[in-house]
């Protein structure tokens, strides 16, 4: 990546906005050399450990997989409490990269940011960030929130644990600067799988739920917009007539005060439609 192209995206990456980037090739080179691997710190389960990387850097984590350790599944917790962009890398056993996990914000309790992911004896579910607001399609300001909570609910990217070796790197992905991260891998209590897939059921129940829920809403909002589009075009009406209706007792009275304060009256009516209406076609044009 030129320094021109890594400003720009630095620069999305400030506004919301983040460009993916690829993952370098002397990492993937390292994952595979069987000198590299054997060079990666071991992980110690249970024990934060401090990762400083430069950027584009990356640190590796090497551990053995037992029966008892695959049974009960991993957490494998990166936080960086300065905010730092980042990966983490999947490897298999050859050293061929699996998935990776990009940092996103902390959400509960912690600043900075973080990545989070869950390697179970069963075949989790995983909720991705949502898009950007400013990507999505038309209307997406007016749609209630709660249909877009389920939407990236997904079985997870990572296989149920098994035993054997696992080989995990932190990548540094800031633009400009090193990265710190504290790395935890712990060990998961099985006695909570059974409420977890219990939970993640109920929630995939819900997503589709949600979308048949979410066709019924634009549908009635539809039907309200035509009758509100009416009630609107009636209240013109009865305005107007009401405003001709003063005008005409002002000039069957003579009454060149009340004639000028209802001419008064309707010209701000006019602008207050001319404002509504520029509004109105503003916001179509920003659907299309």
């Amino acid at each position: 990546m030129t320094f021109g192209t890594t400003l720009v995206a630095a620069l999305f990456s400030k506004l919301g906005a983040p460009i993916p980037t690829a993952i370098p090739q002397r990492t993937l080179d390292n994952a595979t050399d069987t000198g590299a691997r054997q060079n990666a710190q071991v992980i110690v389960w249970g024990q934060p450990t401090e990762c400083s990387m430069p950027k584009n850097g990356a640190q590796f984590f090497k551990g053995d997989i037992t029966q008892d350790i695959a049974e009960r599944g991993v957490r494998v917790f990166a936080h960086s409490p300065s905010g730092s962009k980042f990966k983490v890398l999947w490897f298999d056993q050859a050293g061929s990269l699996v998935s990776s996990d990009e940092s996103t914000g902390c959400v509960y309790g912690r600043g900075g940011s973080q990545a989070c992911t869950h390697l179970c004896s069963f075949k989790a579910m995983h909720v991705d960030t949502a898009p950007q607001q400013g990507f999505r399609v038309a209307d997406e300001d007016e749609c209630p929130p709660v249909f877009r909570k389920l939407e990236t609910l997904a079985a997870c990217r990572h296989s149920p644990l098994r035993e054997g070796s696992l080989l995990v790197a932190i990548q540094g992905d800031n633009f400009f600067r090193d990265v710190k991260v504290t790395l935890t891998f712990s060990l998961l209590n099985p006695s909570f799988k059974d409420k977890v897939m219990e939970k993640e059921e109920g929630l995939c129940t819900r997503r589709d739920e949600l979308c048949q829920l979410e066709r019924e809403y634009w549908d009635a909002r539809q039907k309200f917009e035509k009758v509100a589009a009416k009630v609107a075009a009636v209240t013109e009406n009865v305005d107007d007539e009401l405003l001709e209706r003063e005008a005409l007792y002002a000039e069957m009275s003579s009454d060149t005060v009340l004639l000028g304060g209802v001419k008064e009256a309707k010209q701000r009516i006019l602008d207050a439609r001319a404002r509504a209406k520029a509004k109105a076609e503003a916001k179509a044009e920003r659907r299309r």
